[in-house]
Protein backbone atom coordinates (compact mmCIF):
# COMPACT_ATOMS: atom_id res chain seq x y z
CA UNK A 1 0.00 0.00 0.00
CA UNK A 2 1.13 3.43 -0.83
CA UNK A 3 2.23 5.57 2.43
CA UNK A 4 0.75 9.07 3.21
CA UNK A 5 1.63 11.53 5.87
CA UNK A 6 -0.14 14.78 7.26
CA UNK A 7 -2.39 15.82 9.41
CA UNK A 8 -5.23 14.18 8.46
CA UNK A 9 -8.71 15.14 9.08
CA UNK A 10 -10.66 15.79 11.87
CA UNK A 11 -13.67 13.67 12.79
CA UNK A 12 -16.99 15.95 12.32
CA UNK A 13 -19.15 16.26 15.61
CA UNK A 14 -21.50 13.03 13.85
CA UNK A 15 -18.15 10.91 12.91
CA UNK A 16 -17.11 11.37 16.51
CA UNK A 17 -20.79 10.26 18.08
CA UNK A 18 -19.71 7.13 16.77
CA UNK A 19 -16.32 7.11 17.87
CA UNK A 20 -17.45 8.08 21.28
CA UNK A 21 -19.57 4.58 21.62
CA UNK A 22 -16.58 2.89 20.16
CA UNK A 23 -16.38 0.47 23.74
CA UNK A 24 -20.16 -0.29 23.96
CA UNK A 25 -20.04 -2.81 20.96
CA UNK A 26 -19.37 -2.04 17.05
CA UNK A 27 -21.37 0.42 15.06
CA UNK A 28 -20.97 -1.32 11.24
CA UNK A 29 -22.65 -0.29 7.95
CA UNK A 30 -23.23 -3.56 5.88
CA UNK A 31 -24.03 -3.80 1.99
CA UNK A 32 -25.13 -7.32 0.78
CA UNK A 33 -25.20 -8.41 -2.64
CA UNK A 34 -26.28 -11.42 -4.43
CA UNK A 35 -23.87 -12.21 -7.36
CA UNK A 36 -24.16 -14.76 -10.52
CA UNK A 37 -21.56 -15.64 -12.38
CA UNK A 38 -17.84 -16.64 -11.85
CA UNK A 39 -16.17 -14.75 -8.81
CA UNK A 40 -13.00 -15.68 -7.75
CA UNK A 41 -11.50 -14.68 -4.63
CA UNK A 42 -8.56 -13.82 -6.39
CA UNK A 43 -10.67 -11.50 -8.32
CA UNK A 44 -11.85 -10.03 -5.37
CA UNK A 45 -8.70 -9.91 -3.34
CA UNK A 46 -7.64 -7.76 -6.74
CA UNK A 47 -10.23 -5.85 -7.07
CA UNK A 48 -9.89 -4.73 -3.28
CA UNK A 49 -6.28 -3.91 -3.52
CA UNK A 50 -6.78 -2.03 -6.75
CA UNK A 51 -10.09 0.01 -4.87
CA UNK A 52 -7.99 0.74 -1.84
CA UNK A 53 -5.27 1.90 -3.72
CA UNK A 54 -7.06 4.76 -5.70
CA UNK A 55 -9.41 5.70 -2.82
CA UNK A 56 -7.57 7.50 0.43
CA UNK A 57 -10.36 6.65 2.41
CA UNK A 58 -9.86 2.73 2.65
CA UNK A 59 -6.31 3.73 3.60
CA UNK A 60 -6.58 5.50 7.00
CA UNK A 61 -6.70 4.54 11.11
CA UNK A 62 -8.45 6.69 13.83
CA UNK A 63 -5.92 8.32 16.01
CA UNK A 64 -6.10 10.76 19.41
CA UNK A 65 -3.71 13.57 19.74
CA UNK A 66 -3.42 16.07 22.50
CA UNK A 67 -7.48 15.65 22.31
CA UNK A 68 -7.95 15.96 18.82
CA UNK A 69 -9.58 12.85 17.24
CA UNK A 70 -8.70 12.50 13.32
CA UNK A 71 -8.18 10.31 10.41
CA UNK A 72 -4.88 9.75 9.93
CA UNK A 73 -3.99 8.69 6.35
CA UNK A 74 -0.61 5.57 6.47
CA UNK A 75 0.47 2.30 5.56
CA UNK A 76 -2.93 0.55 6.37
CA UNK A 77 -2.75 -3.14 6.32
CA UNK A 78 -5.08 -4.59 3.36
CA UNK A 79 -8.60 -4.62 3.22
CA UNK A 80 -9.22 -8.07 5.57
CA UNK A 81 -11.20 -10.87 3.42
CA UNK A 82 -12.58 -14.30 3.90
CA UNK A 83 -14.31 -16.95 1.96
CA UNK A 84 -17.04 -18.92 2.99
CA UNK A 85 -18.79 -21.85 1.52
CA UNK A 86 -22.65 -22.14 2.60
CA UNK A 87 -25.91 -22.46 0.95
CA UNK A 88 -27.78 -19.39 -0.51
CA UNK A 89 -29.34 -18.87 3.05
CA UNK A 90 -26.31 -18.65 4.84
CA UNK A 91 -25.85 -15.12 4.24
CA UNK A 92 -28.21 -14.25 7.42
CA UNK A 93 -25.92 -15.73 9.23
CA UNK A 94 -22.72 -13.93 8.29
CA UNK A 95 -23.94 -10.60 7.93
CA UNK A 96 -25.03 -11.13 11.53
CA UNK A 97 -21.57 -12.21 12.49
CA UNK A 98 -20.14 -9.04 10.79
CA UNK A 99 -22.12 -6.86 12.28
CA UNK A 100 -21.42 -7.39 16.01
CA UNK A 101 -17.76 -7.57 15.30
CA UNK A 102 -15.80 -4.45 15.62
CA UNK A 103 -14.09 -2.77 12.85
CA UNK A 104 -10.63 -2.01 13.75
CA UNK A 105 -10.23 1.88 14.17
CA UNK A 106 -7.15 2.43 15.54
CA UNK A 107 -5.12 0.31 12.52
CA UNK A 108 -7.86 0.24 10.25
CA UNK A 109 -8.41 -0.13 7.44
CA UNK A 110 -12.65 0.55 7.94
CA UNK A 111 -13.42 -1.70 6.15
CA UNK A 112 -13.93 -5.52 5.83
CA UNK A 113 -14.77 -7.96 2.93
CA UNK A 114 -16.81 -11.49 2.93
CA UNK A 115 -17.41 -13.44 -0.46
CA UNK A 116 -19.77 -16.27 0.78
CA UNK A 117 -19.66 -19.34 -1.79
CA UNK A 118 -23.11 -21.51 -3.30
CA UNK A 119 -22.94 -23.97 -5.09
CA UNK A 120 -23.21 -23.39 -8.72
CA UNK A 121 -20.93 -20.09 -9.84
CA UNK A 122 -23.21 -17.97 -7.18
CA UNK A 123 -22.18 -16.22 -4.02
CA UNK A 124 -22.93 -13.33 -1.65
CA UNK A 125 -20.85 -10.33 -1.22
CA UNK A 126 -21.07 -8.51 2.34
CA UNK A 127 -18.94 -5.49 2.59
CA UNK A 128 -18.71 -4.35 6.36
CA UNK A 129 -17.96 -0.50 6.66
CA UNK A 130 -17.52 1.05 9.79
CA UNK A 131 -20.83 4.14 9.64
CA UNK A 132 -17.66 6.58 10.54
CA UNK A 133 -16.98 6.74 7.18
CA UNK A 134 -19.18 5.39 5.09
CA UNK A 135 -23.63 5.26 4.90
CA UNK A 136 -25.73 2.89 2.94
CA UNK A 137 -24.57 4.91 -0.51
CA UNK A 138 -21.50 5.07 0.26
CA UNK A 139 -21.32 1.37 0.74
CA UNK A 140 -23.33 0.67 -2.60
CA UNK A 141 -20.59 3.17 -5.09
CA UNK A 142 -17.92 1.47 -3.12
CA UNK A 143 -19.43 -2.50 -4.16
CA UNK A 144 -19.63 -0.74 -7.68
CA UNK A 145 -16.28 0.10 -7.80
CA UNK A 146 -14.76 -3.14 -6.41
CA UNK A 147 -16.45 -5.28 -9.15
CA UNK A 148 -15.80 -3.35 -11.42
CA UNK A 149 -11.99 -3.83 -10.92
CA UNK A 150 -12.57 -7.70 -10.34
CA UNK A 151 -14.29 -7.85 -14.23
CA UNK A 152 -10.97 -7.08 -15.55
CA UNK A 153 -9.49 -4.39 -18.23
CA UNK A 154 -12.47 -5.70 -20.86
CA UNK A 155 -15.45 -4.08 -18.11
CA UNK A 156 -13.28 -1.32 -16.97
CA UNK A 157 -12.65 -0.20 -20.47
CA UNK A 158 -16.39 0.14 -21.72
CA UNK A 159 -16.58 2.85 -18.47
CA UNK A 160 -14.80 5.72 -17.55
CA UNK A 161 -12.06 5.30 -15.23
CA UNK A 162 -13.10 7.07 -11.94
CA UNK A 163 -9.21 8.24 -11.13
CA UNK A 164 -8.17 8.50 -7.61
CA UNK A 165 -9.80 9.74 -4.56
CA UNK A 166 -8.45 11.43 -1.86
CA UNK A 167 -9.74 12.22 1.77
CA UNK A 168 -13.59 13.73 1.23
CA UNK A 169 -14.77 16.72 3.56
CA UNK A 170 -16.73 16.06 5.85
CA UNK A 171 -20.36 16.63 6.06
CA UNK A 172 -20.66 19.62 7.78
CA UNK A 173 -17.68 21.19 5.96
CA UNK A 174 -20.62 21.49 2.94
CA UNK A 175 -23.46 22.26 4.93
CA UNK A 176 -25.59 25.64 2.91
CA UNK A 177 -24.81 28.94 4.44
CA UNK A 178 -27.94 28.91 6.25
CA UNK A 179 -26.85 26.63 8.82
CA UNK A 180 -23.49 28.13 9.12
CA UNK A 181 -21.93 30.66 11.57
CA UNK A 182 -23.78 31.90 14.48
CA UNK A 183 -26.97 33.41 12.31
CA UNK A 184 -27.33 29.41 11.42
CA UNK A 185 -26.83 28.53 14.68
CA UNK A 186 -29.63 30.53 16.17
CA UNK A 187 -31.61 29.63 13.26
CA UNK A 188 -31.29 26.11 14.21
CA UNK A 189 -32.07 26.59 17.50
CA UNK A 190 -35.42 28.02 16.70
CA UNK A 191 -36.11 24.73 14.07
CA UNK A 192 -35.25 22.58 16.96
CA UNK A 193 -37.94 23.93 19.54
CA UNK A 194 -40.25 24.53 16.54
CA UNK A 195 -39.47 20.47 15.93
CA UNK A 196 -40.34 19.46 19.05
CA UNK A 197 -43.79 21.23 19.83
CA UNK A 198 -44.65 20.12 15.65
CA UNK A 199 -44.04 16.89 16.93
CA UNK A 200 -46.53 17.37 20.31
CA UNK A 201 -49.35 18.80 17.71
CA UNK A 202 -49.06 15.63 15.73
CA UNK A 203 -49.24 12.67 18.12
CA UNK A 204 -48.07 14.17 21.71
CA UNK A 205 -44.73 12.95 23.58
CA UNK A 206 -44.38 9.56 22.94
CA UNK A 207 -44.62 7.17 26.20
CA UNK A 208 -42.01 4.52 26.73
CA UNK A 209 -42.46 1.03 25.33
CA UNK A 210 -41.95 -1.65 27.98
CA UNK A 211 -38.87 -4.07 27.59
CA UNK A 212 -38.29 -7.34 29.58
CA UNK A 213 -35.18 -5.67 30.78
CA UNK A 214 -32.31 -3.59 29.50
CA UNK A 215 -29.20 -5.70 29.10
CA UNK A 216 -25.45 -4.40 28.86
CA UNK A 217 -24.71 -4.05 25.23
CA UNK A 218 -21.79 -6.68 25.36
CA UNK A 219 -24.93 -8.65 25.59
CA UNK A 220 -26.53 -6.95 22.52
CA UNK A 221 -26.68 -8.74 18.86
CA UNK A 222 -28.23 -6.82 15.54
CA UNK A 223 -30.44 -9.82 14.14
CA UNK A 224 -31.61 -9.94 10.57
CA UNK A 225 -34.93 -10.73 9.24
CA UNK A 226 -34.64 -10.27 5.61
CA UNK A 227 -38.02 -9.91 3.23
CA UNK A 228 -38.50 -9.43 -0.44
CA UNK A 229 -41.55 -7.72 -2.00
CA UNK A 230 -41.86 -9.24 -5.81
CA UNK A 231 -42.18 -6.74 -8.83
CA UNK A 232 -45.43 -7.36 -9.00
CA UNK A 233 -46.20 -6.32 -5.49
CA UNK A 234 -43.32 -3.68 -5.59
CA UNK A 235 -45.54 -2.35 -8.17
CA UNK A 236 -48.54 -2.01 -7.04
CA UNK A 237 -47.63 0.02 -3.29
CA UNK A 238 -45.81 2.12 -5.23
CA UNK A 239 -48.93 3.30 -7.80
CA UNK A 240 -51.55 2.50 -4.82
CA UNK A 241 -49.78 5.05 -2.55
CA UNK A 242 -49.35 7.73 -5.63
CA UNK A 243 -53.10 7.30 -5.50
CA UNK A 244 -52.79 7.99 -1.77
CA UNK A 245 -51.00 10.94 -2.61
CA UNK A 246 -48.29 9.77 -0.21
CA UNK A 247 -45.01 7.71 -0.64
CA UNK A 248 -43.32 4.53 -0.30
CA UNK A 249 -41.73 5.35 2.45
CA UNK A 250 -44.98 6.79 4.23
CA UNK A 251 -46.45 3.50 3.49
CA UNK A 252 -43.59 1.31 5.32
CA UNK A 253 -43.36 4.28 7.87
CA UNK A 254 -46.92 3.41 8.80
CA UNK A 255 -46.78 -0.06 8.67
CA UNK A 256 -44.41 -0.25 10.87
CA UNK A 257 -46.14 1.99 13.09
CA UNK A 258 -49.02 -0.38 12.90
CA UNK A 259 -46.70 -3.15 13.81
CA UNK A 260 -45.25 -1.42 17.13
CA UNK A 261 -48.76 -0.50 18.07
CA UNK A 262 -50.22 -4.42 17.45
CA UNK A 263 -47.26 -6.39 19.20
CA UNK A 264 -45.88 -3.83 21.75
CA UNK A 265 -48.66 -1.85 23.19
CA UNK A 266 -51.88 -2.64 24.12
CA UNK A 267 -53.72 -1.31 20.64
CA UNK A 268 -54.32 2.28 22.33
CA UNK A 269 -54.10 5.30 21.05
CA UNK A 270 -50.36 6.56 21.64
CA UNK A 271 -47.78 8.71 20.32
CA UNK A 272 -45.03 6.32 18.56
CA UNK A 273 -41.93 8.12 17.36
CA UNK A 274 -40.73 6.56 13.56
CA UNK A 275 -37.23 7.68 12.57
CA UNK A 276 -36.46 8.55 9.05
CA UNK A 277 -33.01 8.48 7.59
CA UNK A 278 -31.98 11.69 5.15
CA UNK A 279 -29.95 11.24 2.49
CA UNK A 280 -27.97 14.32 2.07
CA UNK A 281 -25.29 14.04 -0.37
CA UNK A 282 -27.68 16.37 -2.58
CA UNK A 283 -28.46 18.91 -0.04
CA UNK A 284 -24.65 20.23 0.43
CA UNK A 285 -22.65 22.45 -0.94
CA UNK A 286 -21.53 21.46 -3.19
CA UNK A 287 -23.39 18.25 -3.69
CA UNK A 288 -21.39 14.68 -3.03
CA UNK A 289 -20.81 12.45 -5.36
CA UNK A 290 -19.56 8.66 -5.25
CA UNK A 291 -17.16 9.91 -2.20
CA UNK A 292 -17.16 7.11 0.84
CA UNK A 293 -18.46 9.32 3.88
CA UNK A 294 -21.34 9.50 5.96
CA UNK A 295 -23.91 11.80 4.53
CA UNK A 296 -27.43 10.81 6.06
CA UNK A 297 -29.76 12.70 8.80
CA UNK A 298 -32.45 11.94 10.71
CA UNK A 299 -36.04 13.34 11.24
CA UNK A 300 -38.52 11.89 13.49
CA UNK A 301 -42.35 12.01 12.60
CA UNK A 302 -44.49 11.81 15.79
CA UNK A 303 -48.29 10.27 15.23
CA UNK A 304 -50.97 8.98 17.20
CA UNK A 305 -51.24 5.44 16.06
CA UNK A 306 -53.81 3.19 17.56
CA UNK A 307 -54.23 -0.79 16.55
CA UNK A 308 -57.00 0.47 13.51
CA UNK A 309 -56.07 3.52 12.42
CA UNK A 310 -56.57 3.26 8.85
CA UNK A 311 -52.97 2.61 6.91
CA UNK A 312 -53.31 5.27 4.36
CA UNK A 313 -54.91 7.92 6.56
CA UNK A 314 -51.56 7.54 8.53
CA UNK A 315 -49.06 6.74 5.49
CA UNK A 316 -50.23 10.53 4.68
CA UNK A 317 -49.78 11.88 7.89
CA UNK A 318 -46.49 10.56 7.79
CA UNK A 319 -45.64 11.82 4.61
CA UNK A 320 -46.87 15.66 5.50
CA UNK A 321 -44.99 15.43 8.93
CA UNK A 322 -41.55 14.47 6.86
CA UNK A 323 -42.56 16.95 4.19
CA UNK A 324 -42.87 20.35 6.11
CA UNK A 325 -39.89 19.11 8.24
CA UNK A 326 -37.51 19.37 4.63
CA UNK A 327 -38.91 22.42 4.19
CA UNK A 328 -38.61 24.15 7.55
CA UNK A 329 -34.60 22.04 7.34
CA UNK A 330 -35.00 20.08 10.04
CA UNK A 331 -32.44 17.93 8.96
CA UNK A 332 -29.96 20.44 8.72
CA UNK A 333 -31.18 21.32 12.78
CA UNK A 334 -30.76 18.07 13.98
CA UNK A 335 -26.96 18.21 12.73
CA UNK A 336 -26.30 21.34 14.28
CA UNK A 337 -27.29 20.41 17.44
CA UNK A 338 -24.66 17.85 17.21
CA UNK A 339 -22.12 20.34 17.27
CA UNK A 340 -22.64 21.56 20.53
CA UNK A 341 -23.91 18.23 22.10
CA UNK A 342 -21.05 15.77 21.29
CA UNK A 343 -18.22 18.56 22.41
CA UNK A 344 -20.14 18.77 25.85
CA UNK A 345 -20.21 15.14 26.50
CA UNK A 346 -16.54 14.58 25.65
CA UNK A 347 -16.11 17.59 28.13
CA UNK A 348 -18.34 15.86 30.91
CA UNK A 349 -17.40 11.97 30.21
CA UNK A 350 -13.84 10.41 31.49
CA UNK A 351 -11.64 8.86 27.94
CA UNK A 352 -12.62 5.60 28.98
CA UNK A 353 -14.03 2.62 28.40
CA UNK A 354 -16.63 3.24 31.06
CA UNK A 355 -17.44 6.86 29.88
CA UNK A 356 -18.28 5.38 26.24
CA UNK A 357 -20.39 3.00 27.75
CA UNK A 358 -21.99 5.95 29.69
CA UNK A 359 -22.13 8.07 26.84
CA UNK A 360 -23.94 5.10 24.83
CA UNK A 361 -26.69 5.07 27.84
CA UNK A 362 -27.07 8.53 28.19
CA UNK A 363 -27.85 8.76 23.78
CA UNK A 364 -30.38 5.77 24.06
CA UNK A 365 -32.09 7.00 26.92
CA UNK A 366 -33.05 9.65 24.95
CA UNK A 367 -34.07 8.51 22.14
CA UNK A 368 -34.57 4.45 22.00
CA UNK A 369 -37.10 4.66 25.02
CA UNK A 370 -39.08 6.53 22.87
CA UNK A 371 -38.85 5.28 19.57
CA UNK A 372 -41.77 2.77 17.79
CA UNK A 373 -39.41 1.69 15.27
CA UNK A 374 -37.26 3.08 12.73
CA UNK A 375 -37.20 3.25 8.37
CA UNK A 376 -33.64 3.80 6.18
CA UNK A 377 -34.83 3.62 3.02
CA UNK A 378 -32.43 3.65 0.20
CA UNK A 379 -34.64 4.15 -2.76
CA UNK A 380 -34.22 2.81 -6.04
CA UNK A 381 -30.33 1.72 -6.36
CA UNK A 382 -28.95 3.59 -9.06
CA UNK A 383 -25.89 1.10 -9.64
CA UNK A 384 -25.35 -1.21 -12.51
CA UNK A 385 -26.25 -4.76 -12.84
CA UNK A 386 -23.75 -6.39 -15.00
CA UNK A 387 -20.18 -6.54 -14.44
CA UNK A 388 -19.35 -8.94 -17.57
CA UNK A 389 -19.17 -12.04 -16.58
CA UNK A 390 -21.14 -11.80 -13.78
CA UNK A 391 -24.02 -9.66 -12.16
CA UNK A 392 -25.47 -8.38 -9.34
CA UNK A 393 -28.58 -10.59 -8.74
CA UNK A 394 -29.95 -8.27 -5.54
CA UNK A 395 -28.46 -5.45 -3.48
CA UNK A 396 -29.89 -5.36 0.77
CA UNK A 397 -28.34 -3.25 3.39
CA UNK A 398 -27.90 -3.75 6.92
CA UNK A 399 -26.34 -1.42 10.39
CA UNK A 400 -25.68 -1.84 13.83
CA UNK A 401 -28.47 -0.93 15.87
CA UNK A 402 -26.25 -0.98 19.05
CA UNK A 403 -28.10 1.88 20.91
CA UNK A 404 -29.93 3.82 18.65
CA UNK A 405 -32.92 1.44 17.76
CA UNK A 406 -34.85 -1.93 18.22
CA UNK A 407 -36.71 -2.43 15.37
CA UNK A 408 -35.83 -0.60 11.75
CA UNK A 409 -36.29 -1.49 8.58
CA UNK A 410 -33.61 -1.20 5.92
CA UNK A 411 -35.19 -0.64 2.38
CA UNK A 412 -33.83 -0.94 -0.75
CA UNK A 413 -35.45 -1.32 -4.78
CA UNK A 414 -33.55 -2.84 -6.79
CA UNK A 415 -33.92 -4.56 -10.45
CA UNK A 416 -37.89 -3.61 -9.38
CA UNK A 417 -38.07 -5.30 -6.34
CA UNK A 418 -37.98 -4.23 -2.88
CA UNK A 419 -35.58 -5.62 -0.41
CA UNK A 420 -36.41 -5.01 3.46
CA UNK A 421 -34.07 -5.95 6.21
CA UNK A 422 -35.77 -5.89 9.39
CA UNK A 423 -32.75 -5.31 11.67
CA UNK A 424 -33.40 -6.02 15.77
CA UNK A 425 -31.65 -5.79 18.66
CA UNK A 426 -31.58 -8.50 20.82
CA UNK A 427 -32.17 -9.27 23.94
CA UNK A 428 -33.73 -5.73 24.33
CA UNK A 429 -36.42 -7.49 21.13
CA UNK A 430 -36.63 -11.80 21.38
CA UNK A 431 -36.54 -12.84 18.53
CA UNK A 432 -40.00 -14.21 18.62
CA UNK A 433 -41.90 -10.62 19.43
CA UNK A 434 -39.33 -9.06 16.45
CA UNK A 435 -40.60 -11.64 13.42
CA UNK A 436 -44.26 -10.93 15.04
CA UNK A 437 -43.38 -7.39 14.48
CA UNK A 438 -42.07 -7.98 10.48
CA UNK A 439 -44.75 -9.77 10.00
CA UNK A 440 -47.47 -7.52 11.13
CA UNK A 441 -45.72 -5.06 9.37
CA UNK A 442 -45.74 -6.83 6.06
CA UNK A 443 -49.33 -8.06 6.82
CA UNK A 444 -50.77 -4.73 7.27
CA UNK A 445 -48.77 -3.56 3.81
CA UNK A 446 -50.66 -6.91 1.82
CA UNK A 447 -54.18 -5.14 3.55
CA UNK A 448 -53.37 -2.18 2.80
CA UNK A 449 -53.38 -3.27 -1.46
CA UNK A 450 -56.28 -4.93 -1.12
Amino acid sequence: MPTESGAGRSLSSMERAIWMARHAGSYNCLAIAEIQGRLSPEQLRSALDAVQSRQTFLRVRIRQEKGRVFFQPGDTPSVPFRVVQAPAAGWVAEAERELLTPISLETGPLLRCVQIRHPGDASTLLLNCSHIMADGFACAHLLHDILRAAAGPQERACTPDPGPLHMPPSMFDRLPARARGLRGFLRMIRLLTWDFFYNLRSGGFPRRLRFGSWPPFSERRSRLIPVVCDEAFTQRLLARARREQTTVHGALCAAGLLAVSRVMTDGSPRALACTSSVDMRSRLEPPVGEELGLFVSVLWSVQKVWRDRPFWDLARAVRENLGRKLEADCHLAGLTSSNWFVPLMERILPRTPAGSSRYARMVESSMLNYRGTGVSNGGAMEISGDFGPFRIVSFRGAVSLLNTGYFTALVSTFNGRLYINYVYNEPLISTARAERLAATAQDALKAALL
